[in-house]
């Protein structure tokens, strides 16, 4: 039988709806209602309504309309697969009076291809290893929201379960400690060898999955996979070429964003505000040096999303990149402008200091965007790599819209006037990404980037500059290890960053303090601690969050200076960060840090300790 897709995108949410013909087309309309509960079906209109006693809702001839008021219903969907017959239908109900602003004239679309040939094993192994397989396919941005996902499932069962991953930038994620294997999708065959098989890009379906032995492991993971068949199978229905415009519009009814879409009924405990996690390899942070980029603060431009895609919806005209960053330069000469990304092949922009597209490796943009105080670019993959990494974006939207993909923490633009798409234009055809604006097909950018002046943009960015806090730090003491409880004060927030310092967690354990660990294994977190997978040189928490920040490793990490630089963002003005020294003779004469230097010890080992203070005034 074939089935047909839903107008969600035209039906106002919670409305009253009539449904005229009470066929094939309208029972599917009426089903898809009650299962989502997204509006209230008031009855039904056909010609041959007495024949109709089986339809699921009341079913009336077309002369009803003439007996409801207007404030009866909202909507009259008109349910046929033809066209010329829904024309015929709608002159009709004008004909008795139907306000034309009411009628959804549908021309029955046609969801004819299977979602998938899901495998559902009833049997249990008895392995003790529960193993999923992930393909994630789509870009950038889409394999970083997989993580998500399975950071948290492996935090459930950091010791039973194999996660592998299969995508296209390997290198990325092969250094992610809750991933255990990564993979190329071109190499991914589905075989015996996985317990669960999820696929996709905006959003995951389940292609296998053993619900005895995943119910073994974990509760809560079965109650997750369970209701993917269900709301895929009862919402969806079909996976096609239309189905992430579906999905998207799912978001939008549910209030979730990007983000929470692979949890989208927030079975699992992560929401869009969890922490992220992503590492790069210390020795990328040379590109700073490199390019001396190490005394000044400076910001990062990319004025493109994808090299294959010249005629993308999200662009913004590169010449009012140019003379956005000429604004900056103009009144922030300190800040330096640096141009990122993998060509600049679309236009020159004259007003930047340093232009390094095709110039560095993944891992260099990686450290670039962590140590950028802003990242100005339109929606795609390094915005949400600068997410993943801790930092604040000027995000661009064109096709796309700031409810499904924006941040809190980043200055979003997207323009309002009144001829520009309400809600964007992502996937409303099969090519949307590389077609440009389906409204005016003759334009290099769209009309709803290019009504975006860059005096616009310079005003949100101009005002996050004069914001930008200043701070000072004092080495104020060198204790001992049998010390480390005169840190503790009740109530105090604590982080541990990278293990170790277990005496220090049980001397502020029973305080009442709040202590959460960054690591890369929760099998090792200590019982009176939170833990979350982090990393020294990123670690996935808001700028002067805790009270104490400690550290036991700075001295065997390969760049000191930025991983010091990072435990001091995490700590509050009047906060004091910790770190272990255990031969202070290591950073020679001085070590240092955010511009000021630190004289080193003759005490070989011991806690040391700096007070973070915000400087006020000019």
């Amino acid at each position: 039988m074939e089935r047909y897709y839903f107008p969600f995108e035209k039906v106002k949410k919670d409305s009253n709806v009539i449904i005229y013909a009470a066929g094939n087309v309208g029972s599917q309309f009426v089903q898809t209602a009650e299962k989502t509960g997204y509006c209230n079906i008031v009855c039904a209109l056909d010609r041959n309504f007495s024949d109709k006693t089986n339809f699921p809702v009341p079913v009336f001839p077309p002369g009803k309309v003439l007996e409801l008021t207007d404030d009866e219903y909202d909507h009259i969907i008109i349910a046929v697969n033809s066209q010329k017959l829904a024309l015929n239908i709608k002159n009709n109900l004008l004909t008795l009076g139907a306000a034309d602003k009411k009628i959804i004239t549908l021309c029955g679309e046609v969801i004819d291809t299977p979602c998938f040939n899901r495998e559902i094993i009833t049997a249990d192994d008895g392995d003790e290893i529960l193993k999923i397989a992930i393909v994630s396919w789509g870009g950038l941005g889409d394999h970083l929201m997989a993580t998500l996902l399975i950071k948290c499932a492996k935090k459930m069962l950091p010791d039973n379960l194999q996660i592998d991953l299969y995508v296209s930038l390997t290198r990325l994620f092969e250094v992610m400690p809750f991933i255990d294997n990564v993979r190329s999708p071109a190499n991914f065959r589905p075989d015996n060898e996985y317990d669960v098989v999820m696929s996709g890009g905006n959003f995951f379906c389940i292609d296998k999955v053993s619900l005895e032995k995943v119910k073994r492991f974990s509760p809560l993971l079965y109650h997750y996979y369970e209701d993917m068949i269900l709301h895929f199978d009862k919402v969806f229905s079909y996976r096609d070429s239309s189905s992430s415009a579906r999905f998207l519009q799912y978001c939008r009814l549910l209030g979730k964003n990007r983000v929470e879409q692979c949890n989208i009924h927030g079975i699992l405990p992560f929401d869009r505000y969890s922490p992220t996690y992503l590492q790069f390899p210390p020795q990328a942070l040379s590109v700073l040096s490199d390019n001396g980029l190490t005394a000044n603060s400076f910001i990062t431009v990319c004025t493109v999303v994808n090299v294959d895609y010249k005629n993308s919806p999200k662009l913004y005209p590169v010449e009012y990149f140019d003379k956005l960053c000429e604004m900056i330069r103009r009144v922030y000469p300190g800040v330096l402008i640096v141009r990122i990304g993998e060509s600049d092949e679309d236009g020159a922009l004259n007003n930047v200091d340093l232009n390094l597209c095709g110039r560095t490796t993944l891992f260099e943009l990686c450290a670039l965007l962590k140590h950028s105080v802003l990242h100005i670019g339109c929606e795609g993959g390094l915005i949400h790599l600068k997410h993943f990494l801790n930092g604040k974006s000027c995000c661009i939207f064109g096709a796309t819209v700031p409810e499904i993909y924006g941040y809190d923490e980043n200055i979003n633009f997207r323009s309002d006037e009144p001829k520009n798409c309400a809600f964007g234009c992502e996937h409303v055809n099969h090519d949307w990404t590389n077609s440009g604006c389906m409204l005016n097909f003759n334009s290099q950018y769209p009309p709803c980037t290019t009504a975006l002046k860059p005096e616009t943009v310079y005003a949100g960015i101009s005002g996050f500059l004069d914001r930008l806090p200043k701070y000072s730090y004092r080495l104020s003491a060198l204790i001992g290890e049998d010390e480390i409880c005169r840190l503790f004060k009740p109530g105090a927030d604590i982080a541990l960053v990278c293990r170790r310092g277990e005496n220090f967690l049980n001397a502020c354990g029973d305080g009442g303090g709040s202590v959460t660990v960054y690591g890369d294994n929760p099998a090792d977190m200590p019982l009176k601690a939170r833990f979350e997978y982090g990393y020294v040189y990123n670690i996935p928490a808001n700028d002067n969050k805790y009270d104490i920040v400690l550290n036991f490793t700075l001295q065997d990490e390969a760049n000191p200076r930025y991983a010091l630089g990072e435990l001091l963002r995490i700590t509050k003005p009047s906060g004091i960060t910790a770190v272990w020294i255990y031969d202070s003779g290591k950073f020679g004469d001085t070590l240092e840090i955010c511009g000021v230097s630190f004289k080193a010890f003759d005490c070989k080992t011991g806690l040391m300790l700096i007070t973070k203070t915000l400087l006020t005034g000019d």
